[in-house]
């Protein structure tokens, strides 16, 4: 009983912060500047020759994962890619299909990291949770995965493109309690 009730805890600490981190969150000279702190700290406390290997593990590590990958020795990430054109069809509605663009521009030097950052992202996730709930209701059809714009070095832009089968579905969504947090 009590391994059920961490592991759930695990699953849902897991579901809310596994993106709290990611490549477009800081510039390269910042993960260099990272990865040279993390080296001398390995300098300090790790055995010299151990210290050494460690920064040539990863590249290593690449390598023989590249090499595995071209020779098709294991399921590709291309394995159930279907080739050539397509296009998505719509459901007929007779008010078509209302389009919503949802957005969010962090400014703040730590970007994800900053002060109040991690609430924010609380709420869009259980805001999206909540519209998939309600999906008949509001007439939900769905939404792109997070867009995020990092163009330009003062701050990240995220988006969603929701898709709705009337305006009145998305003002319900607009009125909820989820969607009001925000």
């Amino acid at each position: 009983m009590a391994f059920r009730t961490i592991q759930r805890e695990a699953i849902e600490i897991y579901e809310q912060f596994y993106d709290i981190l990611e490549k477009s969150d800081f510039s390269i000279p910042t993960f260099l500047a990272f990865g040279a702190a993390l080296q001398l700290l390995s300098y300090a406390y790790l055995p010299p020759r151990l210290s050494a290997a460690l920064p040539l593990l990863w590249p290593g590590y690449r390598l023989v994962r590249s090499g595995i990958g071209s020779r098709d020795v294991f399921k590709t990430f291309f394995t159930d890619v279907v080739l050539g054109k397509h296009s998505t069809k719509l459901p007929n509605s007779p008010n078509g299909v209302v389009v919503f663009v949802l957005g969010a521009r962090l400014n703040h030097p730590f970007g994800k990291l900053s002060p109040g950052t991690t609430p924010l992202d609380i709420v869009f996730k259980d805001m999206w949770r909540e519209a998939e709930k309600n999906r008949e209701k509001w007439g939900y059809l769905g939404r792109t995965a997070t867009l995020a714009d990092t163009s330009d070095n003062e701050g990240t832009t995220t988006v969603w493109i929701t898709y709705w089968n009337d305006l009145q579905g998305l003002h319900e969504f607009a009125a909820s309690a989820a969607h009001r947090l925000s």
